[in-house]
């Protein structure tokens, strides 16, 4: 049986739609009067007076969509706010269009995952939408990955700009997303549990697209919803050399927590979907194609080139019969599981059985070069320089793919790359040199010269990113 690589990680995506999931956890009801029943602990809310819905993030329209063919009378009004062109693929643009209908607006902005002054106008609408409202309003909150940029609004006493060149430089001096978290909740009015304060007193149910590791609510999105517990922002801005960028008030601020916790006592959070649930779907894709899997972690996380290098390392100890001695690499990437799983990996390869290695999470890059590319383009990138010579043996298939679930990767139009013997054997053929793109973080030109790009557009999906690396001796 063909292994289409590719092909796994679009019926993956397929699989993490968001109506199946929001299925699984909320039930409508007329009873005799509409409601909102969760499924989880049952607690009921009445629709009778309608509600609001508001959201932010690279996925929400999905859920909103999913609402508004649900309950279309009992919505009064919204706002979300989106990337700049993610309605315009069409189902997107059709959601757009119900939401029209609905009296929910749509706000795009935070063009290239960063916040700008149209993600900023989005999050005043967003606080005009909930102001005034009382404890007998409802109003359903929708966040996703992404949500940071989509909502920004920065403490008195420092502009946009200001804010976004420090989230900037944390960026590209390779901050890790949770890093980051801790300096744009503390810097800003609404994340951190900020918003709560503007959604009190109404009834609010919070549905949550997880792009976190681990899941910590309090870091999706900033946590705009839940009680900021953690004041790290001036240890990371000083980890950077970045503190003294600040104004000086608003550096003696950030150890002040100001959201007073009666403002959580409404909100109910409920994640949705998480990474964990990404591989799932995908281990049992593998498995009706006949491979024997071992389903890594969905933690995975560290610099792009660097994770890049030790799936390459585990392909070289699986076809060298020694990963008992490289238990430390399976370490690198989170593995916590049973070594044996490895070992029975390592014995199907040998007798010629197709095997596939599963892997999430989210990884950075430090950003050395002027080029262009993604977190997931260059992990295949430094990946394929490392492992160029198992992708032309011509005694082994193997196939390795890193692609973000919600389709786009970094500053470009791909959801991440792909590389096998077919594509690799190109590099040779063109004469150009892979390693003069990875030390220039040039890995798009790369692949987009080679053919190695995934291109979905967004996906409607939002839940980290997914590596497969695939592994069969040829016979």
């Amino acid at each position: 049986m063909i292994f289409d690589i590719k092909s796994v990680f679009l019926d993956t995506v397929e699989q993490i739609k968001i109506d199946s999931l929001l299925e699984e956890l909320l039930e409508f009801k007329n009873d005799p009067d509409p409601l909102l029943r969760l499924k989880g602990n049952g607690k009921e809310y009445s629709l009778k007076s309608g509600c609001k819905i508001i959201g932010f993030g690279k996925a929400i329209l999905g859920m909103a969509s999913y609402l508004i063919n649900r309950i279309p009378q009992s919505i009064r009004c919204g706002v979300l706010s989106i990337p700049e062109g993610a309605s315009e693929a069409g189902p997107s643009k059709r959601i757009v269009e119900a939401c029209r209908g609905v009296h929910i607006k749509v706000c795009e902005g935070a063009k290239n995952n960063m916040p700008d002054e149209n993600s900023f106008e989005a999050c005043k609408t967003i606080l005009k939408c909930i102001d005034q409202s009382t404890e007998d309003d409802l109003i359903l909150v929708l966040i996703s990955g992404g949500g940071s940029a989509l909502l920004p609004h920065p403490v008195p006493g420092l502009s946009l700009e200001e804010k976004q060149d420090i989230i900037g430089k944390l960026s590209l001096g390779g901050a890790d997303i949770c890093e980051l978290n801790f300096v744009r909740r503390q810097l800003s009015l609404v994340k951190g549990g900020g918003l709560a304060k503007y959604l009190y007193p109404a009834q609010v149910v919070v549905l949550i697209l997880s792009d976190v590791i681990g899941d910590p609510l309090e870091l999706i999105a900033s946590g705009p919803t839940v009680p900021m517990t953690e004041l790290k922002a001036r240890s990371v801005l000083t980890k950077y050399g970045l503190l003294s960028d600040l104004p000086v008030p608003v550096q003696l601020s950030l150890e002040k927590k100001t959201v007073d916790e009666k403002h959580f006592q409404n909100i109910e959070n409920i994640l949705v979907g998480n990474n964990a649930l990404v591989l799932t779907r995908a281990n049992s894709l593998c498995s009706k194609l006949g491979c024997v899997i071992v389903k890594l972690s969905s933690r995975i996380s560290g610099e792009s080139s660097f994770v890049g290098g030790i799936f390459a390392q585990i392909v070289e100890s699986i076809v060298g019969g020694n990963v008992n001695e490289r238990l430390d690499l399976f370490k690198a990437l989170d593995y916590t599981g049973n070594p044996i799983l490895l070992n029975e990996a390592q014995e199907a390869f040998v007798k010629g059985k197709p095997i596939a290695l599963l892997g999430g999470g989210e990884t950075t890059v430090k950003v050395k070069g002027s080029g262009k590319g993604g977190r997931n383009q260059e992990m295949v990138l430094a990946f394929s320089v490392i492992a160029s010579k198992f992708l032309l043996d011509s005694s082994l298939e193997l196939k390795f793919l890193s692609c973000g679930t919600d389709g786009i990767d970094g500053p470009t139009d791909a959801a991440g790359a792909v590389v096998e013997r077919g594509i690799w054997e190109r590099v040779e053929s063109m004469n150009i040199d892979p390693n003069t793109y990875l030390s220039k973080n040039d890995s798009y030109s790369f692949w987009n010269q080679i053919g190695g790009l995934v291109k979905t557009g967004h996906t409607g999906s939002n839940l980290m990113d997914l590596q497969i690396l695939f592994m069969k001796r040829r016979s």
